[in-house]
């Protein structure tokens, strides 16, 4: 799954996101950042840097995880859990316990 560079350009994240950052095209290397017309960011890809940003805050992490849940494909959900275990497992081990049991039970 995949959002258009509209999108990407109208998140509110995206300007900071994009400033000296790297980012993935279309051809799946990592590049500085040009405006390039066909740039594809997966939604796992967005998912995971919305909770990396949001990381600070348990409310808003919880809140961002449930929404990721809700709009990547089953495929990408075992990715994103294994990903979330490795990155936020000292931090929030009671959330993702909770949100990856409760979205399993659904």
């Amino acid at each position: 799954m995949y959002i258009s560079v509209d999108q990407f350009y109208a998140a509110p994240w995206s300007e900071a996101f994009l400033q000296g950052s790297r980012i993935r095209t279309a051809t799946n290397h990592t590049q500085p950042y040009t405006p390039l017309e066909n740039i594809l960011i997966t939604m796992l890809e967005y998912a995971k840097t919305i909770l990396l940003k949001v990381s600070f805050d348990k409310i808003l992490f919880e809140k961002e995880l449930r929404k990721a849940l809700r709009m990547l494909a089953p495929t990408e959900l075992v990715e994103l859990k294994e990903w979330c275990y490795q990155q936020f497992a000292r931090l929030y081990r009671r959330i993702l316990n909770r949100v990856f049991t409760q979205s399993t039970t659904a």
